[in-house]
C-alpha cells in the first residue's frame, strides 16, 4: 500500500468535452446537495452514450482508489503550501479537518457508489434488445451498459436488461462480446445447451448444429452446459467447445488472432470438418452451399481464404480433391467423385 499520492500535474491541459461533463457530475455527486430535477439531467446525459458512463465510471473509481492510501486525510487536509515546523514534525491536522475529509473520502467511496449507482442501475428501465445480421454482413453494435457485441454474418442476438440482470442469448451464428463490468449487474449469455456467465470481459462464441465454442480473449467465465455437468472455468487464452448430446471436451489455448480473423472477414481451418467448413461460408454466400453426399462432412480439411473469395476456395476444392461442384443460379452442391 502506498503512503503517498502523485503531486497534480501542473503542466496537463484542462478537460474538454465529456471529461469535463464527468468531472462537473462528479463534484455534483459529491456534494451534499441534490435535486430530482438535477438528478434527472445526469441520468439522460448517462444515458446518452457509453463514453459518458465510462468517463463517470472513471473518476468514482479513481476516488475509491484515494480512499485506499494510508494517510490520505493526511495529504488532502494538508494546506497548498506545506511549512516545516521547527520541531521536525508534521502537524497533525485538527480533529474538525481530519472528520471533514474522512467524511468526504466516505462520500467518495461509499456514498458516490450509491448514488452513482441508482441513476444507472436501480432506475434503469427494462430494455429488450433485439441484434441481427444479414448474410455476408458482419457488423458491430453498441449496448447501453458500455458493452459491445459484433455479430457475424447470419447471425442473431437477442435479450433483456433490467436493473439487476444482463441477459443475451445467441440464437445463432457468431458473435463476439466485449462486456462492460458491472459487478451489481451480472450478465450472462446461452447459447443452445450453453451458458456463459461473466462480469466483465472479452469473449468469442461460435454456434454450429452439433457445437458450441466458447473462447476467451481476456477476463474469466464460467462455462455451464446440460443439467448435472460440472462447471468449466476459462480465463484469457482459454477455448472450450461443447458438443451437443456428449458434453465438454478439455479446454486448450487457442490462436486469438485466428480465433478473431473473422472480424476482418478471414476464414482460418486447421484440420477442420468440411460440414462446418460450409456451414461458416453460408452465412456469407449469397448461394447456399449444400453437400449432396454427407459423408463429405467429415472431409477434415486445412485452408484459409476471404470470405469475398468463397468460389476461388471451391475451385481450389475441386482440384485438389475427387469432388464435383456443380453450380445453379440459386445453389452450390458438392458432389463426391469416385477415384
Amino acid at each position: 500500500m502506498t503512503s503517498a499520492l502523485p503531486p497534480p500535474d501542473k503542466t496537463a491541459p484542462p478537460p474538454t468535452g465529456v471529461e469535463a461533463e464527468a468531472r462537473a457530475w462528479m463534484a455534483y455527486l459529491l456534494g451534499a446537495e441534490h435535486t430530482p430535477d438535477k438528478d434527472k439531467k445526469l441520468e439522460l446525459w448517462l444515458a446518452a452514450s457509453p463514453d459518458h458512463r465510462r468517463a463517470l465510471e472513471g473518476l468514482r473509481a479513481g476516488w475509491m482508489a484515494i480512499a485506499e492510501v494510508e494517510g490520505v486525510e493526511d495529504i488532502l487536509s494538508a494546506p497548498a503550501r506545506i511549512a516545516v515546523p521547527r520541531a521536525g514534525r508534521p502537524a497533525a491536522p485538527s480533529r474538525q479537518r481530519r472528520r471533514l475529509v474522512a467524511g468526504l473520502l466516505a462520500a467518495a467511496a461509499c456514498g458516490v457508489a450509491l448514488i452513482f449507482v441508482a441513476p444507472l442501475m436501480q432506475t434503469a428501465p427494462t430494455e429488450d434488445i433485439y441484434l441481427a445480421t444479414a448474410i455476408g454482413e458482419i457488423r458491430t453494435f453498441d449496448l447501453s451498459d458500455g458493452s459491445r457485441l459484433t455479430l457475424d454474418a447470419g447471425s442473431e442476438v437477442k435479450g433483456r436488461f433490467t436493473r439487476d440482470q444482463r441477459s443475451l442469448t445467441l440464437v445463432e451464428g457468431n458473435a463476439y462480446f466485449d462486456i462492460a463490468r458491472a459487478p451489481e449487474r451480472p450478465l450472462d449469455v446461452r447459447a443452445g445447451d450453453v451458458q456463459v456467465k461473466v462480469l466483465g470481459t472479452q469473449f468469442d462464441i461460435r454456434r454450429r448444429p452439433a457445437e458450441t465454442i466458447i473462447s476467451v480473449e481476456e477476463g474469466h467465465v464460467a462455462v455451464t452446459g446440460v443439467q448435472g455437468l460440472p462447471a468449466v472455468s476459462l480465463t484469457g487464452g482459454l477455448q472450450v467447445t461443447y458438443r451437443t448430446g456428449k458434453g465438454f471436451d478439455a479446454s486448450a489455448t487457442f490462436d486469438a488472432a485466428r480465433s478473431a480473423a473473422w472480424r476482418r472477414g478471414q476464414l482460418y481451418y486447421v484440420d477442420a470438418r468440411l460440414g462446418d467448413i460450409i456451414d461458416d461460408v453460408n452465412r456469407y454466400s449469397a448461394r447456399p452451399i449444400t453437400l449432396a453426399d454427407q459423408t463429405l462432412g467429415d472431409l477434415r480439411l486445412t485452408m484459409s481464404f476471404s470470405v469475398n473469395q468463397i468460389e476461388i476456395m471451391l475451385a481450389g476444392l475441386d482440384e485438389a480433391y475427387p469432388l464435383d461442384i456443380n453450380y445453379t443460379s440459386s445453389e452450390i452442391h458438392i458432389y463426391s467423385v469416385s477415384e
